[in-house]
């Protein structure tokens, strides 16, 4: 299955069943998912247009990482006394539900779930 052998795969499901195993969950984890106003969560290019475009920044140039977006915005808040952008960010990521596929993977016992993400998807009931 899945290209791996027999024995292969009845050893990782039996990992799987048994919570052997760990789960890492990166930006791709937030796909899909809503925050409290109904928007859909945006990924990394998607927050730095939104963040460009809330905070009057230039266009950036491509590879722009979004660490030096959110500086820029922050200086933008201060120098032109708007909206701090942690607040921003604040609204587009709280409250936020979870796709229906995340409920198969939250379903699987993990022996732990790290999460490098800034929202709070959760585990709707």
């Amino acid at each position: 299955m899945l290209g791996l052998s027999d024995e292969t795969w009845d050893a990782l499901m039996d990992g799987l069943v048994l919570g052997r195993y760990s789960l890492l969950l990166g930006a791709g984890a937030g796909r899909g998912a809503k925050n409290g106003d109904g928007e859909e969560v945006p990924a990394t290019q998607g927050l730095i247009d939104e963040l460009q475009l809330r905070y009057g920044l230039p266009p950036v140039p491509p590879g722009t990482g979004l660490r030096s977006v959110y500086d820029l915005a922050e200086l933008s808040a201060v120098q032109n006394c708007i909206e701090h952008q942690s607040a921003f960010l604040g609204r587009k990521f709280s409250r936020c539900t979870v796709p229906h596929w995340y409920q198969n993977l939250v379903t699987i016992p993990w022996r732990i779930i790290w999460n490098l993400n800034i929202d709070d998807v959760k585990r709707s009931p």
